[in-house]
């Protein structure tokens, strides 16, 4: 394997389980809140809304303490 492939199995290994899997270390739903709450603090937004439903501070926080575990 060249160092390419092997970067990219790693990261499928880290983020691969569904939300109610054991799968992986981070969730896709993780990963998916992590990228739109950058996104909106890029574009210096106050509230996080993903497909039309928002997410509290609360649970932005669960995602960030999940992901610094």
């Amino acid at each position: 394997m060249t160092d390419n492939t092997t970067i990219m199995t790693l990261a499928l290994m880290l983020v691969g389980g569904g939300p109610s899997s054991t799968a992986a270390v981070i969730t896709v739903t993780t990963v998916i809140v992590l990228a739109f709450a950058t996104l909106t603090v890029f574009r210096r937004q106050e509230r996080l809304n993903i497909f039309g439903r928002g997410l509290g501070i609360a649970e932005l926080m669960k995602v960030l303490a999940l992901t610094a575990l």
